[in-house]
Protein backbone atom coordinates (compact mmCIF):
# COMPACT_ATOMS: atom_id res chain seq x y z
CA UNK A 1 0.00 0.00 0.00
CA UNK A 2 3.16 2.41 -0.03
CA UNK A 3 1.54 6.14 0.30
CA UNK A 4 -1.88 4.48 -0.75
CA UNK A 5 -4.76 5.57 1.83
CA UNK A 6 -8.01 4.30 2.80
CA UNK A 7 -10.56 5.68 4.61
CA UNK A 8 -12.50 3.36 7.14
CA UNK A 9 -15.76 4.21 8.19
CA UNK A 10 -18.84 2.49 9.15
CA UNK A 11 -21.91 2.26 6.97
CA UNK A 12 -23.63 6.21 7.15
CA UNK A 13 -20.59 8.18 8.52
CA UNK A 14 -20.43 10.05 4.24
CA UNK A 15 -17.24 8.12 3.41
CA UNK A 16 -18.66 8.06 0.01
CA UNK A 17 -19.05 11.85 0.22
CA UNK A 18 -15.76 12.65 1.28
CA UNK A 19 -13.62 10.54 -1.13
CA UNK A 20 -15.54 12.25 -3.59
CA UNK A 21 -14.85 15.42 -2.22
CA UNK A 22 -10.91 15.09 -2.08
CA UNK A 23 -10.94 12.68 -5.60
CA UNK A 24 -11.68 13.95 -8.80
CA UNK A 25 -11.60 10.01 -10.37
CA UNK A 26 -12.71 7.99 -7.19
CA UNK A 27 -12.39 4.09 -8.11
CA UNK A 28 -15.53 2.43 -8.67
CA UNK A 29 -17.38 1.16 -5.72
CA UNK A 30 -15.64 -2.15 -5.32
CA UNK A 31 -17.09 -5.16 -3.17
CA UNK A 32 -14.17 -5.46 -1.87
CA UNK A 33 -15.15 -2.28 0.13
CA UNK A 34 -18.83 -4.15 1.05
CA UNK A 35 -18.56 -7.44 1.30
CA UNK A 36 -14.59 -7.44 2.07
CA UNK A 37 -15.24 -10.50 4.25
CA UNK A 38 -15.70 -12.24 0.65
CA UNK A 39 -11.80 -11.80 -0.20
CA UNK A 40 -8.88 -12.62 1.01
CA UNK A 41 -5.88 -10.69 1.90
CA UNK A 42 -4.12 -11.26 -1.24
CA UNK A 43 -6.86 -9.74 -3.22
CA UNK A 44 -7.39 -6.60 -1.14
CA UNK A 45 -4.03 -5.96 -1.34
CA UNK A 46 -4.59 -6.41 -5.10
CA UNK A 47 -7.40 -4.05 -5.47
CA UNK A 48 -5.52 -1.30 -3.31
CA UNK A 49 -2.36 -1.90 -4.88
CA UNK A 50 -4.33 0.03 -8.23
CA UNK A 51 -5.91 3.39 -6.22
CA UNK A 52 -5.09 6.10 -4.85
CA UNK A 53 -7.47 6.66 -2.31
CA UNK A 54 -10.16 4.04 -1.33
CA UNK A 55 -13.03 3.18 1.06
CA UNK A 56 -13.35 0.79 3.36
CA UNK A 57 -14.65 -0.79 6.29
CA UNK A 58 -12.48 -3.51 7.03
CA UNK A 59 -10.87 -2.92 10.40
CA UNK A 60 -9.02 -5.86 10.58
CA UNK A 61 -7.41 -5.18 7.15
CA UNK A 62 -6.82 -1.83 7.92
CA UNK A 63 -4.93 -2.92 11.28
CA UNK A 64 -2.34 -4.59 9.29
CA UNK A 65 -1.34 -1.32 7.64
CA UNK A 66 -2.45 1.22 10.54
CA UNK A 67 0.28 4.28 9.00
CA UNK A 68 -2.08 4.31 5.44
CA UNK A 69 -5.55 4.63 7.16
CA UNK A 70 -7.63 7.71 7.96
CA UNK A 71 -10.75 6.72 10.24
CA UNK A 72 -13.84 8.88 9.80
CA UNK A 73 -15.24 9.15 13.19
CA UNK A 74 -18.17 11.49 14.79
CA UNK A 75 -17.28 12.97 18.16
CA UNK A 76 -21.16 13.88 19.04
CA UNK A 77 -23.32 11.24 20.13
CA UNK A 78 -26.24 12.92 19.22
CA UNK A 79 -25.17 12.92 15.55
CA UNK A 80 -24.18 9.64 15.77
CA UNK A 81 -27.83 8.72 16.46
CA UNK A 82 -28.40 10.43 13.05
CA UNK A 83 -26.23 8.33 11.07
CA UNK A 84 -27.64 4.39 12.61
CA UNK A 85 -30.92 6.83 11.33
CA UNK A 86 -29.00 7.51 7.82
CA UNK A 87 -27.70 4.09 7.37
CA UNK A 88 -31.00 2.69 7.55
CA UNK A 89 -32.80 5.19 5.67
CA UNK A 90 -30.07 4.36 2.44
CA UNK A 91 -29.98 0.67 2.53
CA UNK A 92 -32.12 -1.91 1.45
CA UNK A 93 -33.96 -4.48 4.07
CA UNK A 94 -31.12 -7.02 2.86
CA UNK A 95 -28.33 -4.78 4.07
CA UNK A 96 -29.98 -3.95 7.24
CA UNK A 97 -30.99 -7.32 8.13
CA UNK A 98 -27.27 -8.34 7.36
CA UNK A 99 -26.14 -5.53 9.55
CA UNK A 100 -28.59 -6.62 12.22
CA UNK A 101 -27.29 -9.78 12.43
CA UNK A 102 -23.34 -8.21 12.56
CA UNK A 103 -24.05 -6.42 15.33
CA UNK A 104 -26.68 -8.94 17.13
CA UNK A 105 -29.43 -6.58 17.59
CA UNK A 106 -32.33 -7.33 19.39
CA UNK A 107 -34.92 -5.22 17.61
CA UNK A 108 -34.08 -0.94 17.95
CA UNK A 109 -31.73 -1.09 15.25
CA UNK A 110 -31.05 2.69 15.03
CA UNK A 111 -30.17 2.80 18.96
CA UNK A 112 -27.95 -0.60 18.40
CA UNK A 113 -26.10 0.74 14.85
CA UNK A 114 -25.36 4.23 16.56
CA UNK A 115 -24.02 2.12 19.87
CA UNK A 116 -21.97 -0.19 17.48
CA UNK A 117 -20.10 3.04 16.04
CA UNK A 118 -19.45 4.18 19.61
CA UNK A 119 -17.93 1.37 20.78
CA UNK A 120 -15.98 0.49 17.10
CA UNK A 121 -14.88 4.56 17.60
CA UNK A 122 -13.39 3.79 21.45
CA UNK A 123 -12.43 0.60 20.79
CA UNK A 124 -9.85 1.50 17.44
CA UNK A 125 -8.33 4.49 17.71
CA UNK A 126 -5.85 4.52 14.28
CA UNK A 127 -3.32 7.43 14.60
CA UNK A 128 -4.88 9.15 11.79
CA UNK A 129 -8.82 9.86 12.59
CA UNK A 130 -11.54 12.57 10.55
CA UNK A 131 -14.35 13.45 12.73
CA UNK A 132 -17.42 15.18 11.02
CA UNK A 133 -18.85 16.30 13.45
CA UNK A 134 -19.27 19.51 11.37
CA UNK A 135 -20.65 18.25 8.73
CA UNK A 136 -24.58 20.03 7.74
CA UNK A 137 -22.34 23.20 9.10
CA UNK A 138 -20.28 25.19 6.40
CA UNK A 139 -17.22 24.55 8.28
CA UNK A 140 -17.07 20.74 7.13
CA UNK A 141 -16.03 21.90 4.46
CA UNK A 142 -13.10 24.10 5.20
CA UNK A 143 -12.55 20.35 7.92
CA UNK A 144 -12.55 18.15 4.51
CA UNK A 145 -10.16 20.91 2.42
CA UNK A 146 -7.44 21.26 5.57
CA UNK A 147 -7.22 17.96 6.52
CA UNK A 148 -7.23 16.40 2.84
CA UNK A 149 -5.58 19.40 1.10
CA UNK A 150 -8.32 18.78 -1.54
CA UNK A 151 -9.21 21.75 -4.12
CA UNK A 152 -12.05 24.25 -2.33
CA UNK A 153 -13.77 24.46 -5.54
CA UNK A 154 -14.15 20.95 -6.19
CA UNK A 155 -15.17 20.04 -2.75
CA UNK A 156 -17.31 23.12 -2.21
CA UNK A 157 -19.69 21.53 -5.50
CA UNK A 158 -19.53 18.28 -4.42
CA UNK A 159 -20.81 19.25 -0.88
CA UNK A 160 -23.65 21.56 -2.12
CA UNK A 161 -24.64 18.96 -4.43
CA UNK A 162 -24.93 16.52 -1.67
CA UNK A 163 -26.63 18.86 1.40
CA UNK A 164 -29.50 19.34 -1.27
CA UNK A 165 -29.70 15.23 -1.89
CA UNK A 166 -29.61 14.49 2.26
CA UNK A 167 -32.62 16.97 2.72
CA UNK A 168 -34.55 14.13 4.48
CA UNK A 169 -32.16 14.37 7.16
CA UNK A 170 -32.51 17.70 8.41
CA UNK A 171 -31.62 16.93 11.96
CA UNK A 172 -28.19 15.94 10.30
CA UNK A 173 -27.79 19.24 8.25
Amino acid sequence: MDDKRIILFLGGMCGDLILKMIEKSPPEHSDIMKKFFNFDTEEKDSYYKNVRIALTHDTDYCLDNPNNVIQIICSSPSKIIKFAERFEYLHRQKVIDEASDAINSKGNFVNEYAQNITDWQNSYEFKHRFDIVNIGNPKFLDDVCTYFGTERAWASNIYEEWCKNEKHLTNIL
